[in-house]
């Protein structure tokens, strides 16, 4: 039989893994070969295992073929290897929190002294043109409202409504005051005279931590 073969086809010829009567099954009688896939050929040569057939197509393209089992498989973290990330990140937690809310709590106090003083140069503006500072009664809302019966009243002393103090609570204004002219503060978080840290008071008349 006068037949057109594959190279693949030859190397089994050579190899002995296929005769002439295998030919028959796999070339057609014009001498292509049939549709058939390398697997199917290599069963109907009698190789029959899943070993032998990589260990010729690796010899015949001398090259190692790779199958799906050899790629690497992703492997999660063990119970261990999560309980110690945890614990990780419990310990920086706990050293870095406290700082980290120590900051804040200075940032708000700072913040607070900062209004107070800008709302002590903005009464100092309003004595100026009025002669007196407003009433406990007039209040802080005297920087943009006019008092009654104070006509040299030339507001705004402020450009923005007067702002709470950094913990939502309105700043408490007392005229004349116990230690000044007047005084101006903010209880700190807790709301209630005293305190300290974050609940200390910021008043006009100390500097903080006094």
């Amino acid at each position: 039989m006068n037949t057109a073969v594959t190279p693949f086809i030859s190397y089994l010829i050579e190899k002995g893994l296929i005769c002439e009567e295998d030919l028959e099954k796999i070339v057609s009688s014009n001498g292509a070969p049939k549709d058939i896939s390398i697997e199917e050929l290599l069963l109907t040569s009698g190789v029959t295992t899943e070993d032998k057939i990589q260990f010729c197509l690796e010899e015949f393209y001398g090259v190692p073929m790779v199958t799906p089992e050899d790629y690497p498989r992703e492997q999660g973290f063990t119970l261990i290897e999560i309980m110690i990330v945890v614990i990780i990140i419990g310990l920086l937690a706990a050293l870095v929190a406290p700082r980290l809310f120590g900051k804040l709590t200075t940032a708000k106090q700072k913040s607070a002294k900062a209004q107070i003083e800008l709302f002590g140069t903005a009464l100092d503006a309003l004595r100026l043109d009025t002669g007196r500072y407003p009433t406990t009664e007039e209040g802080l809302k005297a920087f943009r409202e006019k008092p009654s019966g104070l006509e040299s009243w030339s507001g705004l002393y402020l450009p923005k409504e007067v702002p709470v103090d950094p913990w939502g609570e309105p700043y408490i204004f007392k005229s004349p005051g116990e230690h000044e002219e007047y005084d101006l503060f903010s209880y700190g978080l807790d709301g209630t005279e005293g305190g300290e840290g974050e609940n200390q008071d910021v008043v006009n008349w100390k500097d903080m931590g006094r």
